[in-house]
């Protein structure tokens, strides 16, 4: 059932003050595919998560600035901070040196200018040079648990003579903490279109044991 599933953009927020940036999104199922679930199974969901945005070092290389030399390694992951002065900074917050933290800078409006930068604690910018590494960094997701975050889940329950049962759960957190259940039957013929809480299935084939169909609409998102 792995194929099921793609990712979706919601809406994004950019932290300051040395918080991350975070975009909120829904994991959903897929649109238009047809689709097989047996009794018990999962017929459609969405789930939203939190993506941090990071940037991740393709190659090592070293930037001089005076009679000083910063390497910047080859796999080290940068995560998103704030902007300023023009350019998003990725950089990490746990290792001082020379009283300013390593990273690198991406221009809001230019992603291919890309610079090495040195950070102050203050969250102060200090170019290297003006040294272009684009071509040395690629943007990475990272997924985080989300104490607040839910889950959508519909499930196939069987048939009843000829209405289809299914069941559906909203779950919060990492603890999966039930938020609502519900139950609900549809008098099943072919090709009909199921309509439930901005959920549209087309209901292709019905047994006891299994169903076949098609998501035309997912769940309407609950924030």
């Amino acid at each position: 059932m792995m194929n099921k599933y793609f990712i979706t953009l919601l809406f994004v927020f950019t932290g300051f003050n040395f918080s991350y940036s975070q975009e909120w999104e829904l994991q959903g199922t897929k649109l238009h595919m047809p689709l097989k679930a047996d009794a018990g199974e999962v017929v459609a969901m969405t789930n939203e998560v939190i993506k941090e945005v990071r940037v991740q070092l393709t190659e090592s290389f070293e930037v001089k600035k005076g009679f000083l030399k910063f390497e910047y390694k080859e796999g080290v992951i940068y995560p998103l901070r704030r902007s300023k002065d023009g350019y998003d900074l990725y950089y990490a917050h746990d290792k001082l040196i020379d009283g300013k933290y390593k990273g690198v800078g991406i221009h809001e409006d230019d992603p291919e200018n890309v610079i090495a930068v040195l950070v102050s604690p203050d969250g102060d910018l200090v170019k290297l040079k003006k040294y272009k590494i684009n071509d040395k960094v690629k943007m990475v997701d990272h997924f985080q648990k989300c104490t607040d975050c839910y889950t959508q889940e519909l499930r196939y329950a069987g048939m009843k003579g000829s209405e289809l049962l299914f069941t559906y759960q909203e779950v919060v957190g990492v603890l999966n903490k039930v938020r609502a259940e519900d139950e609900f039957t549809s008098t099943f013929y072919p090709d009909q279109i199921i309509e439930f809480k901005g959920l549209n299935l087309k209901i292709l084939k019905a047994t006891n044991s299994s169903i076949e169909y098609q998501v035309l609409e997912r769940f309407s998102p609950l924030r």
